[in-house]
C-alpha cells in the first residue's frame, strides 16, 4: 500500500510506534521525529519499492495457500479512538474473519543468515521484532483477533511463508503509551529528542555538528575521579568485547569447518541452525 508522505507526518504508524518503542533494527526515535519535523523525508529505495510492487503477489500467493478471500482497505488510515495522531495502514484483512495480512519481501540472504530472526514457515510470532511490533499495531487498531504476516523472500528458490501472529493485549498498550508520551513531549513541542534516541548514523552526524559549532569556545578540562573510573571502565568493556568477538568468529570457524567435514551447507540445532558457506582458503 503506499501511503501520502505528507499525511504520515500528522500521526504515528505502526513502523513509527515499533522504532519508538525500540523495536525496529533500522529506525530509531530521532529518526521518526526527523519525519515528523519534515527534517528527513524517506521516499524509499530499491527495496521497499519492490516490497510495494510485489505486494499484491505476496498477497495472491498467501490467499490461494489458504483458500480465503482477502480485502484491500481504502488508503484512509485507521485512527485510533482517542488518540488523532496514532493510526494504522493494514495491507489486507480476511473477509470471513477478523484478520489482517500484512505482505513483506526480503532477501534470501535474511532468512538462511547465522542469526536469521525468521522462523520455519507456519511458526507463530518467528519475525524480525519490529514486524511483530508493527502487524500487533493494526490488530489492536483494527479490533481484530489475529494476524498473519506473509513474507516473499527473494532469491533463487523465491520461497514464500506465512507466520501466524496472535494478538498481544499487553505489547500493544506500551506501544500506544510509548506513541502518547513521544508525540506530546517531543512532536508537539517540537523539542528534539535526546541524542541517543537517534540512530547511530544520525547520532554521529548531531554529535559532529554541535563539535563544529562549540569548537571555538571548547577547552579542555582537568579529569576527575570519577572520569577516570569511567574510563578505566570503558576499557574493560572494551576489552572483553574484543575477546568475547574473537571467541565467536572462532567458533563460527569451528562450526563451519564441521559442516563441510560433513559435507553439507546447513546444521540445524535447538536454538535456530547454521549455514556454511565455501569461503577463500584464507
Amino acid at each position: 500500500m503506499a501511503l501520502d508522505l505528507e499525511l504520515r507526518k500528522g500521526y504515528l504508524g505502526g513502523t513509527d510506534l515499533a522504532a519508538i518503542s525500540g523495536l525496529s533494527d533500522y529506525t530509531r526515535p530521532g529518526d521518526v521525529w526527523l519525519e515528523k519535523m519534515g527534517q528527513r523525508t524517506f521516499t524509499g529505495n530499491a527495496a521497499t519499492e519492490m516490497g510495494q510492487d510485489l505486494e499484491p503477489v505476496v498477497a495472491m500467493r498467501h490467499g490461494r495457500k489458504f483458500g480465503v478471500t482477502l480485502l484491500e482497505l481504502p488508503p484512509e488510515p485507521i485512527y485510533h479512538p482517542e488518540h488523532p495522531f496514532i493510526a494504522a495502514n493494514p495491507d489486507r484483512i480476511y473477509a470471513d474473519r477478523k484478520r489482517v495480512l500484512e505482505c513483506k519481501t526480503a532477501s534470501e540472504e535474511q532468512l538462511y543468515g547465522q542469526e536469521s530472526p525468521w522462523g520455519e514457515d507456519g511458526e507463530p510470532g518467528r519475525v524480525p521484532l519490529g514486524y511483530l511490533g508493527q502487524t500487533n499495531h493494526y490488530i489492536g487498531m483494527t479490533g481484530f483477533e489475529d494476524a498473519y504476516l506473509s513474507c516473499l523472500f527473494l532469491g533463487r528458490s523465491r520461497i514464500q511463508r506465512d507466520y501466524p501472529i496472535p494478538f498481544d493485549r499487553d505489547l500493544y498498550d506500551l506501544m500506544i503509551q510509548n506513541g502518547v508520551q513521544f508525540w506530546r513531549t517531543y512532536v508537539e513541542t517540537r523539542i528534539q529528542p535526546p541524542v541517543e534516541l537517534f540512530s547511530p548514523e544520525m547520532a554521529m552526524k548531531a554529535v559532529a555538528m554541535k563539535a563544529r559549532l562549540e569548537e571555538k569556545k571548547a577547552k579542555a578540562l582537568e579529569s576527575t575521579p570519577q572520569v577516570e573510573a569511567w574510563a578505566q571502565h570503558y576499557r574493560e568493556l572494551s576489552d572483553q568485547i574484543d575477546a568475547l568477538t574473537g571467541k565467536k568468529k572462532l567458533l563460527a570457524a569451528a562450526i563451519g569447518g564441521w559442516i563441510a567435514d560433513q559435507g553439507g551447507t546447513k546444521v540445524k540445532h535447538s536454538l535456530g541452525s547454521f549455514t556454511f558457506k565455501q569461503g577463500d582458503e584464507k
